[in-house]
């Protein structure tokens, strides 16, 4: 324990010594690599002005007369030329061509066997020489030199990009300096340009320190300030690694803040009473950006940006208790992410005119009621992930021009759906105009998803957890159930492997068939079993104040009714008119299922194929087990073996391959079920054998080539394809990449990346689990 000690203390005085000489060892390198360059470089232009100097002193060459330039005047810059100069430009250039298509032609006409020699050298140095001439004039005649000042500075603009979507980070060498210093017009047009400087890089006053690089900031920002004159700016003020109270920085910017027009701020609260003298005076501000850090407390109420009278987004996040004052009523875009309080009522009760509202951390206290009844006529966007607020939260919120709802719960113990239900239903119109739904919960009662698909009749995207399978066949017989539906994904967190799982299995197929096959194929003869008549509308009572249960009550339970909220799931509302139960729905263009791992992808995929195991199937799992003990390469996590001293691993290697390769008949089935074809495939592509007689890569090929007929065949039979790693995607019998070789390599590989990338047609299936789900919901904004 001592020695072990010793070794550790020794190794952290030591590990910074080395890796400091490891870096200047590098940084000698990396001059000497430049040093060789730069001399390689400087031998050839010394080669060539030597040739350039001692070619026209040879005889031959001398006789080589060149017009005169007719505009020497326009040849070293980028002056436009007059009609009269282009006319001269082009007369010139026209003769000069003329002399090097006839050298040209004694070059051709000339022997080959008599080489290339004096004549041959002089011949091309002089056609070099025209080259060059012609080339010159040319970009006289160029049309680009006679562009319009107001196109060229049009096409500057959009080369230095748009103004779209949230700020990003950006270093003071992405400003576009360089167009400023091409040549004397540019760069009168460049600085002509205000938009083109109003866009300053982030100052990070976390690396102000030294003094040295605070003026540097300084100093390129006077000079972009200087540049965009009176434009309205966009600027990045990051400071999270900042304490002080106030930073020359800072105080530069807030002389300008009347010119403030997206902004994005990011500092510590220690910071924050420095900005509270731009109060009034942001006439032009319209995004707003801010996250603070920081937990002080007394800090005032943060109303300097109430206001704005232009301000329409804002995205505010971070840890802080203070109070934030914003001009509610106007704002078109609100996005709040904030871990300590929301105040989500204040937000909703008072932004009448939101468009897009999305709050990725709803953590309102246990005590706070639900929000009052209130209408927000023009939101289109709701995206909602709640943290410790149950979803009846927002049971009396009324969208009537919703479009696109995305929410996360996994607290709400079945309530989330019937919150979205109520929220549907207080719009009070004839059909609800949703068309994107997405949500993730741990709890999806049967019958709740089909009283909700029943109220939106314009539905074209739903993203949900795998419902029940009374639900799926219910999407599969009813085909005036949402009938513009165009995508359909299904999250399961759970392999399908027992009875019930084969019930659900079955549901998926049939639905798969019902809605994605062509009507005159009928399907792929998979008939939904006969239902039930549907249950009438149940009450539900979420008690507020109950115990949270156990993740595994969740599933199968709810509360007692105490102090609770009682609602319905219609079968359809009063206003909302019936739709032809026998009217022929929208095919659907894309049916998914994600997975939230893929350790047993195989074994989803047989459920959905309808495979069982056989004798054959286990032996080949055993064969590749016994591989990969002698080919830990095969796995991505595990070393290659030491095979110095074991010159029997071949021998048994090949043993293994003989007994895959002798198994008859050989169904395809079974090797997928054994996945034994993944590690011949990663065998044959990590050219595993490679130096050795054996050549076992080679081997492991010829298998597959020898598989491969009764994979094309199978593949007309099947019905589910990979779609990434985490995804599968249901492949109509018409669809055009049953045909291509992409959807075999998708299913020997099961989804693994082979080409770049997923499977081009079928979908991304970049949904791995509900993290990638949250991720998604944080940037859509």
């Amino acid at each position: 324990m001592i020695g072990w000690a010793i070794r550790q203390s020794v190794k952290r005085k030591v590990q910074p010594l080395a890796q400091a000489a490891g870096r200047k060892l590098a940084a000698v390198k990396a001059r000497i690599n430049r040093g060789k360059k730069n001399f390689k470089e400087a031998r050839k232009r010394g080669a060539r002005a030597t040739k350039d100097a001692i070619l026209p002193l040879l005889p031959g060459v001398s006789t080589l007369k060149l017009p005169e330039s007719p505009v020497p005047h326009l040849l070293l810059c980028n002056d436009p030329p007059t009609d009269h100069d282009v006319a001269l430009a082009r007369h010139v250039i026209k003769s000069v061509e003329e002399e090097e298509e006839r050298m040209k032609g004694k070059m051709f006409l000339r022997p080959s066997n008599l080489g290339v020699g004096y004549w041959g050298t002089v011949t091309k140095h002089k056609m070099e020489q025209t080259a060059m001439f012609i080339e010159q004039h040319r970009a006289v005649v160029s049309p680009l030199r006679r562009l319009p000042n107001e196109i060229l500075q049009e096409i500057f603009v959009r080369v230095n990009g748009p103004r779209s979507g949230a700020r990003s980070w950006t270093n003071a060498s992405e400003i576009p300096w360089a167009l400023a210093q091409v040549c004397r017009s540019w760069r009168i047009n460049a600085l002509s340009v205000s938009a083109l400087w109003s866009r300053l890089p982030t100052m990070d006053l976390s690396k102000s320190d030294p003094r040295s690089r605070t003026k540097v900031q300084l100093e390129y920002l006077e000079e972009l300030l200087h540049r965009s004159r009176s434009a309205p700016l966009d600027l990045y003020l990051f400071s999270l690694g900042f304490n002080g109270t106030s930073h020359p920085v800072i105080d530069l910017l807030l002389r300008h803040c009347e010119r403030w027009q997206a902004v994005t701020i990011k500092i510590n609260i220690s910071i924050l009473p420095r900005l509270f003298e731009i109060k009034g005076r942001l006439p032009k501000l319209e995004s707003l950006s801010l996250y603070l850090s920081g937990y002080g407390e007394g800090v005032p109420t943060i109303d300097m940006f109430e206001g704005a009278p232009q301000l329409r987004q804002v995205d505010v996040g971070g840890p802080f208790l203070a109070e934030l004052a914003l001009p509610f009523e106007q704002l078109e875009r609100y996005k709040d992410k904030m871990r300590m309080r929301n105040s989500i009522t204040r937000v909703v009760t008072a932004a009448n005119s939101l468009e897009a509202l999305t709050i990725l951390e709803l953590c309102e206290s246990s005590g706070t009621p639900p929000i009052p009844p209130v209408t927000l006529p023009a939101l289109r966007k709701l995206q909602v992930k709640f943290c410790c607020t149950r979803p009846e939260f927002l049971n009396n919120l009324s969208v009537p021009a919703i479009e696109e709802i995305k929410m996360v719960s996994y607290h709400d113990r079945g309530g989330l759906i019937p919150t979205i239900v109520n929220i549907v239903n207080n719009s009070q119109h004839r059909i609800c105009p949703l068309k994107t739904l997405r949500f993730r919960t741990h709890a999806i009662l049967e019958g709740q998803l089909s009283g909700l698909l029943r109220l939106t009749p314009l539905l074209t995207s739903l993203d949900m957890p795998l419902p029940p399978s009374h639900d799926i066949n219910v999407l599969a017989t009813q085909s005036s159930l949402v009938p513009h539906l165009q995508a359909c994904d299904f999250f399961i967190n759970d392999v399908i492997n027992t009875s019930l799982d084969t019930e659900v299995a079955s549901a998926l197929n049939a639905f798969a068939a019902a809605r994605c096959e062509p009507r005159f194929l009928g399907g792929l003869g998979l008939t939904p079993r006969p239902l039930a008549p549907s249950p009438a509308p149940t009450p539900f009572s979420i008690d507020h104040h109950a115990p949270q249960p156990s993740s595994s009550d969740a599933f199968t339970s709810l509360p007692s009714s105490s102090a609770s909220t009682s609602f319905f799931l219609p079968v359809r509302p009063p206003n909302t008119p019936s739709f032809d139960l026998d009217a022929e729905p929208r095919r659907l263009e894309k049916f998914t299922l994600h997975f939230d791992s893929s350790r047993w992808i195989s074994m989803q995929k047989a459920a959905l194929e309808g495979w069982k195991p056989t004798a054959a199937s286990h032996y080949l799992r055993g064969l590749k087990h016994s591989l990969h003990e002698e080919l830990p390469e095969l796995d991505s996590c595990r070393a290659r073996r030491v095979r110095k001293f074991d010159r029997r691993w071949v021998e048994k290697v090949k043993s293994i391959l003989i007994g895959v390769e002798d198994l008859e008949p050989m169904m395809p089935e079974d090797v997928f079920l054994s996945e034994i074809h993944l590690s011949l495939r990663s065998m044959s592509e990590k050219r595993i054998g490679v130096g050795d007689k054996h050549r076992l890569y080679e081997r492991a090929k010829q298998i597959l080539d020898k598989w491969e007929p009764a994979f094309q065949t199978s593949l007309q039979s099947c019905r589910w394809i990979m779609s990434g790693e985490h995804g599968m995607v249901y492949i109509p019998q018409d669809d055009a990449l049953r045909a291509s070789p992409q959807a075999l390599a998708s299913l020997l590989t099961l989804g693994r990346t082979i080409f770049g990338g997923s499977i081009a047609g079928v979908g991304s299936g970049t949904t791995k689990d509900s993290i990638n789900f949250l991720i998604s919901l944080g940037t859509v904004l």
